[in-house]
């Protein structure tokens, strides 16, 4: 009797890179609308410093 290959483990591993993959690029967006917001909060207390 031969034995099959181990498919699901395999599928399984680039399950996990996927996620590793989809974690990574939430913490760069994430990163980077924080500063997004940073740059908004300075840009409205701009403008309410000079009244505009």
């Amino acid at each position: 009797m031969r034995l099959l290959p181990r498919f699901p483990a395999r599928a399984e591993t680039e399950k996990e890179a996927q996620r590793k993959r989809a974690e990574a690029e939430l913490a760069i967006s994430t990163k980077r609308l924080a500063s997004l917001i940073d740059e908004l909060r300075l840009a409205v207390s701009e403008a309410q410093r000079t009244g505009e």
